[in-house]
């Protein structure tokens, strides 16, 4: 995670990225080009992701605001 990045603070070292969240069904993640589509496919520049945390053995949803481009 890029220390001066949007997801710094939110994803952790070792976190999964498993699904991108919006209308319809979560789409999975299972490559950086599907991560890169669901980032350049964000609304209002909110992502929502389901990620895994193995450290604490749980999932959670991120919001991440992406910087203006």
């Amino acid at each position: 995670v890029d220390p001066s990045g949007p997801a710094a603070g939110l994803l952790q070292a070792g976190d999964v990225i498993t699904a991108a969240l919006g209308p319809g069904s979560p789409r999975p993640i299972r490559s950086a080009d599907q991560l890169h589509d669901a980032v350049q496919g964000a609304r209002n520049g909110v992502v929502s992701l389901q990620v895994y945390s193995p450290q604490g053995q749980i999932s959670r949803v991120v919001n991440i605001q992406m910087s203006a481009q």
